[in-house]
């Protein structure tokens, strides 16, 4: 019971169910107050990690990604590089100097692209190291290098001993015949398969040296358009696996040492032969070619631009061997008046008895014994020097034959 002469007020049951009712509401808005600002951190900590996210994204990476790598990769990379680039990457690091050192990359080179001003000395000693290992070598009309360069290539080529293709191909001046003839007497290669000499300077030396040091693996031999010589042919006779020969316009070779290839030395092992350009084959060479047991492996026969040929010859051979060799030519349609011709002026060539048949001029001695047994002196009709007239020409024989 509240006294009402104090004057406090006492309070009720009700008035205190709604203090207690302001409390807690104080206490659940509090609370929540509280839980918001608790997501709202949330939220912030949230953006904050996709910043440093993306700051760890555009910042370079404290490591090399590089090394990550597998060794294969790396290597396959690397292959694209040119000699000079892989040359120069062994310098990077020592990981590189192993990785740039593998035998694969070094097992076809190509250094026809190689300029004399980067090849300092360096770069040389790395690629002559490098040449050991080197399989397929080419190096064709190279035009910022020297015959200097060149002979150093060859000197240290040679110390490969898995070398198969060789590939030195329009070197002009830049090939000293010399220097491949050394590099052929000390190649330590046992397995120099193809050679490919087109175009370049070679000489009877080099290919001798050659034949000696490799009759037993070499499959294929180019010397279109070089200066090789008679020798060049009897070295090629004693090939063991000769699979494939061109001397197409090899000028320098007489007719003998081709007739002498053709009839008699021919390699049993030769499979496709290039004759192109050589003018005076003729068909009776291939006819004995043909009959010889030791062309019977061959296949494919090259005569285009073979003038002495005729259309009408080769499809005769062609008929007598059965189709068993391929032969390609050129040879036009010939008329049979210019065919009887052509072989009736081959027939006088070769007749030793020809300068007399018509009619040699005698020398000036015997003209001055003639006139001092006629008496006749100082006449300028019978003087020494005039010549008599020549006889008339002989009438050509229908059967190809001279009649005297």
């Amino acid at each position: 019971m509240a006294h009402a002469s104090e004057g406090i007020p006492i309070p009720t049951s009700e008035a205190g169910a709604d203090v207690k009712g302001k409390k807690k509401a104080s206490v659940t808005a509090e609370s929540s107050g509280d839980d918001g600002g608790s997501s709202g951190d949330g939220g912030l900590s949230q953006e904050k990690k996709s910043v440093s996210r993306l700051n760890t994204t555009l910042q370079p990476p404290s490591e090399n990604l590089f090394q990550n790598l597998p060794t294969e990769i790396i290597v396959r990379i690397l292959s694209h590089l040119t000699p000079h680039e892989l040359a120069q990457s062994t310098s990077c690091c020592r990981e590189w100097y192993f990785i740039a050192s593998d035998p694969l990359l070094w097992r076809t080179l190509d250094l026809s692209s190689l300029h004399s001003k980067i090849f300092n000395p360096k770069t040389a000693s790395t690629l002559m190291a490098r040449l050991k290992a080197c399989r397929n070598f080419t190096l064709k009309q190279p035009p910022n290098l020297t015959q200097e360069h060149v002979a150093a290539l060859l000197h240290f080529l040679a110390a490969s001993p898995l070398l198969e293709r060789l590939y030195l191909q329009s070197l002009g001046s830049l090939l000293n015949s010399h220097s491949l003839e050394q590099h052929f007497r000390m190649s330590q290669s046992r397995c120099l398969m193809h050679v490919d000499l087109s175009h370049s300077p070679v000489t009877t030396p080099a290919v001798v040296a050659l034949m000696d040091r490799h009759r037993g693996t070499l499959r294929t031999l180019d010397l279109s358009n070089t200066a090789v010589g008679d020798g060049t042919l009897r070295a090629v006779s004693t090939a063991k696996v000769l699979h494939t020969l061109d001397i197409s316009s090899c000028s320098s070779v007489s007719r003998t040492s081709i007739r002498n290839f053709l009839c008699k030395r021919f390699p049993g092992c030769l499979v496709t032969l290039s004759l192109r350009g050589l003018r005076e084959v003729k068909i009776t060479w291939l006819y004995d070619l043909l009959k010889l047991p030791t062309s019977s492996n061959l296949k494919t026969l090259d005569v285009e631009g073979c003038e002495r040929l005729t259309l009408a010859d080769l499809r005769e051979l062609q008929t007598v061997c059965e189709g068993r060799v391929v032969i390609k030519h050129d040879a036009k349609e010939e008329d049979d008046s210019i065919g009887a011709y052509r072989r009736y002026i081959e027939f006088l060539s070769t007749d030793p008895s020809l300068p007399q048949r018509l009619g040699e001029h005698p020398n000036e001695e015997e003209i001055k014994k003639e006139l001092a047994a006629m008496g006749k002196t100082g006449s300028s009709s019978s003087s020494p020097t005039s010549r008599p007239p020549l006889p008339p020409s002989l009438p050509a024989p229908s059967q190809g034959k001279c009649s005297n």
